[in-house]
């Protein structure tokens, strides 16, 4: 599942972003290597389950797309019952037309690697998950 279909990568690479959040049973000798391999390997488990491909298919997006989107929403929801609203949200964003920017706190703390937001600091971020930046100054 984690491969070139999935990620647009080799499959060694950016793995990280499908480490499945679980408890894991690890030993003192085991590898950082090991451990991300049990977690993308519980993901493509989990992934497969929900039949994850054919779903994302169905609404026109790739399975990237859905495991990007269903992060943003968690990040984004602050109560299970708020996720629905906030998918919805993010759903009229990204199908807007003209493009509009997401406009989300939670890519641009991911992007800067922090959790109290600073606007100077997110709009003169140069990550690619800087979806604030004002209009006026991205022309």
């Amino acid at each position: 599942m984690v491969d070139d279909d999935l990620t647009g990568s080799p499959p060694h690479e950016g793995k990280s972003r499908f480490a499945f959040p679980a408890t894991y049973e690890v030993s003192p000798t085991s590898s950082p290597d090991e451990l991300l391999t049990a977690m993308v390997t519980r993901f493509n488990r989990a992934a497969e389950d929900s039949n994850l491909v054919d779903g994302a298919r169905r609404v026109g997006r790739t399975p990237l797309e859905i495991t990007t989107i269903a992060s943003i929403v968690q990040a984004e929801s602050t109560d299970r019952r708020d996720m629905p609203k906030v998918a919805r949200v993010l759903y009229n964003r990204l199908n807007h037309t003209p493009e509009m920017k997401l406009q989300l706190d939670s890519t641009i703390m991911y992007g800067v690697s922090f959790s109290a937001v600073n606007d100077r600091a997110c709009n003169s971020s140069p990550s690619m998950a800087s979806t604030v930046q004002a209009a006026s100054s991205a022309a």
